[in-house]
């Protein structure tokens, strides 16, 4: 919830213990933590494999709370990666499964039944994170309203990005920064304030987020006539392109189409990064460079992309 995926994962299967006490699978409860925290920071296809284990399981030992959670999840994580058809067929099964709740899992059930409905095009489920937003704020619970904001204000409005902001500042954590430095920069048209949100973003690998805060910095930084911020920008996101299966926003001023071997480039430079910024990120290829300004992406092409 605060973008700790990695110690939630680390919890779940300390390193030191991976080797050594290695099961052939985990209990529903475990496979589901798992491919939670995954699908929430971005990683569909990793998340993948933990849900569809919780499933199986909870369809032959019925929790029903839970494998409402297992659709829900598993619906977002094929979102994530683009296969539509599966993420409908999974919020189907979602629909078709009742089953009472505590409030936790009734809240990630819905926020990832949700942002997979945004992901799919569906206009109303952001209207649907903001109102859970405003639930939260309401019983005080600021880290899932700022959650539900983020995921929902890809289209956001000045007023969504002024509570967005605001809900930011009654939270902690790295995350909370994240959050405040979407709000303004994109309030703001401030490349460089979306710039330092996508460093923060990087070192806690939520790439799905930090692509998000690179196009939006493309864009305002061309429009405001700043090259250097513009081109820093681009080169980030041309690696993030290569490693996130369907980018959350792709800039409407028009980015770059790689060709496979820059993409391979890219994948390359992607991977040399584990937490933070690589020096690969400086050490493209000019063909890289030569892409920016030789050819361009459809406009406006939006997707809700979250943590």
């Amino acid at each position: 919830m605060a973008g700790q995926w990695r110690r939630c994962i680390d919890l779940l299967d300390p390193p030191s213990a991976r080797e050594v006490h290695r099961l052939p699978y985990r209990s529903a409860a475990a496979e589901l933590a798992a491919g939670i925290a995954y699908v929430y920071s971005g990683r569909g296809a990793v998340a993948l494999d933990s849900l569809l284990s919780a499933a199986a399981q909870l369809e032959l030992r019925p929790v029903q709370s839970l494998l409402r959670a297992a659709y829900a999840a598993i619906a977002f994580a094929y979102a994530q990666i683009g296969n539509a058809g599966q993420s409908r067929q999974y919020l189907d099964r979602l629909q078709r499964t009742a089953g009472a709740a505590d409030h936790a899992t009734r809240s990630r059930t819905e926020f990832c039944a949700d942002m997979a409905a945004r992901w799919l095009g569906d206009n109303d489920a952001a209207t649907r994170l903001k109102q859970s937003a405003r639930r939260d704020i309401a019983a005080g619970r600021f880290t899932l309203a700022g959650i539900s904001l983020l995921g929902a204000t890809v289209n956001g409005t000045e007023a969504d990005f002024r509570l967005m902001e605001q809900v930011a500042g009654q939270r902690q954590g790295p995350l909370a920064e994240i959050s405040r430095f979407v709000a303004v920069g994109s309030r703001t048209h401030d490349a460089k304030t979306l710039l330092a949100g996508g460093e923060l973003a990087a070192t806690l690998e939520l790439d799905a987020v930090e692509a998000r805060c690179m196009a939006l910095a493309v864009d305002y930084a061309r429009q405001a006539g700043d090259s250097v911020s513009a081109r820093t920008a681009q080169a980030r996101l041309d690696i993030l392109a290569a490693t996130v299966a369907s980018l959350p926003i792709v800039p409407s001023s028009g980015s770059p189409l790689l060709t496979a071997r820059e993409r391979q480039i890219a994948r390359l430079a992607g991977r040399a990064r584990p937490t933070a910024i690589s020096p690969w990120r400086w050490a493209c290829p000019c063909a890289l460079w030569k892409a920016t300004f030789t050819r361009s992406l459809p406009s406006s092409e939006l997707h809700p992309g979250v943590i």
